[in-house]
């Protein structure tokens, strides 16, 4: 029985989809060097992105959005807020 072997290279709407990320985000972070990828015939031409690259980005993946938890809010000078005041 033969198992079906993962592909070496991956589109760019199929990398997008497994990574969970827009087209366009997908692009950037290869015009940014985040992402590597191929385009053998040229600039204009379908890009593919190695499968060692996804699996890479997908370990160190983070969304750059802080989380709620970690946001260090600085207090601003001046008076508070009447609805704050207890």
């Amino acid at each position: 029985m033969k198992t079906a072997q993962e592909p070496a290279y991956l589109t760019l709407a199929d990398a997008a989809n497994r990574l969970s990320i827009s087209e366009s985000t997908l692009r950037r972070r290869i015009r940014d060097g985040k992402i590597k990828a191929l385009q053998l015939g040229g600039e204009g031409t379908r890009l593919l992105i190695p499968v060692e690259a996804i699996r890479f980005e997908e370990l160190t993946q983070t969304t750059g959005a802080p989380i709620h938890s970690q946001v260090q809010r600085k207090r601003l000078p001046g008076r508070k807020a009447g609805w704050r005041k207890s």
